[in-house]
């Protein structure tokens, strides 16, 4: 069994060794560790790559057999850790049968089953047609082989300058989600399985880009990491290339922080569009919290260097009048576009415009990104 010691020191949430953690295995009791052991113990005796697509079901399986599951009582169901990102106190923690076929939310066979569905899924692909159904389309069979490569962002050396045509990501929201705390839950039985190396914890909190907003050295370090990813994704992308990619958060600081990142590069924004971040339901749904991300479309172009963030009074006045439309064609839909999401992309939509493709000729009115952002 793993035997790894819950090293938070310096984690933005240290809940775990405050109620008392010590060792990853804490998190389990006796007849879950029972199980977990028997399970790993013949996981180990599969041929690859059986055992890494297994591991992966088991990886998964982890979060809904451990003490942390609880019950939600508006689905009448298991509500697996992680439902809300974070290592959250459960009073009442709920025990399943991990052997259950179908009826059981994260019960082993069940965690099997849906890998097999996305592996169906890939040989056999269906889109949406409307009320309900689907229909058969042809994979896109791929010229040439697909490649996967582990490591940081800011460090693309296998890609060639001027080599792609679309990049597509999901940059870290400030300090919205630690995801290098929570991913610690599930490297000491990775590791067991032989599935991951050892990662010194040191290298693990060094690549990972979490700020904190009352440390401005911390937000230096998230600024400065970002912008280092932006201006190798600039690197590697064509003179006609995209890049897109999804940012939520409420604190005016976040957002400064991202045109800070990408104004080191010669990116410049061509659109800001809302999307459903969330679904509405389940625990990150409920309350009053912002819904909707804010969808940014980059494109190489840029001349001039900006030296200040700066937008003019017109800006704020299109922004206000942007969001608005928004509001009036999303506002009926399911997921609620309410006053959170507003203010959040109004700000997207300045930062937007505070990286603009030419330099501002009339500066004689514009105030401080960071001013209007506020």
């Amino acid at each position: 069994m793993p035997e790894d010691i819950i090293e938070a020191e310096g984690w933005s949430d240290n809940r775990l060794v405050s109620y008392g953690y010590r060792r990853w295995t804490d998190l389990f009791n006796d007849r879950q560790l029972l199980h977990l052991a028997l399970l790993m113990k013949e996981i180990r005796t599969l041929e690859e790559p059986v055992r890494s697509a297994i591991s992966m079901a088991f990886s998964d399986h982890l979060t809904t057999n451990c003490m942390m599951a609880s019950y939600a009582h508006g689905w009448r169901r298991l509500t697996p850790l992680f439902s809300l990102r974070a290592f959250r106190h459960i009073q009442r923690p709920v025990e399943l049968n991990p052997w259950i076929e179908r009826t059981g939310r994260g019960s082993f066979p069940n965690t099997v089953r849906k890998l097999e569905q996305a592996a169906a899924y890939a040989r056999s692909p269906k889109e949406p047609a409307g009320e309900g159904k689907f229909v058969s389309v042809d994979p896109v069979l791929a010229k040439r082989k697909g490649a996967i490569h582990l490591g940081s962002a800011r460090r693309l050396a296998f890609l060639e300058n001027a080599s792609v045509d679309i990049v597509m990501t999901d940059p870290p929201y400030f300090d919205n989600i630690a995801y290098s705390e929570l991913a610690q839950f599930f490297a000491p039985w990775l590791k067991a399985l032989g599935i991951i190396g050892s990662l010194a914890r040191v290298q693990i909190m060094g690549e990972s880009l979490v700020a904190h907003k009352n440390h401005s050295g911390s937000v230096r370090k998230f600024i400065s990491g970002l912008g280092q990813a932006f201006q190798e994704v600039a690197r590697v992308l064509r003179p006609r290339g995209i890049v897109v990619f999804s940012y939520r958060h409420t604190e005016a600081l976040a957002w400064l922080a991202l045109a800070e990142a990408i104004a080191t590069t010669d990116l410049y924004v061509t659109r800001v569009l809302p999307m459903p971040g969330e679904v509405g339901m389940g625990l990150h749904g409920q309350g009053k919290r912002g819904l909707w991300d804010a969808i940014f479309i980059l494109r190489h172009g840029r001349k001039d260097p900006i030296t200040k963030l700066t937008i003019s009074p017109h800006d704020i006045e299109d922004a206000g009048q942007a969001v608005a439309e928004w509001r009036e064609r999303y506002g009926q839909l399911a997921i609620p576009f309410n006053e959170i999401d507003v203010t959040a992309l109004k700000r997207a939509f300045l930062v937007g415009r505070a990286l603009p493709k030419r330099k501002r000729s009339n500066l004689k009115e514009a105030m401080l990104l960071e001013v209007a952002l506020s």
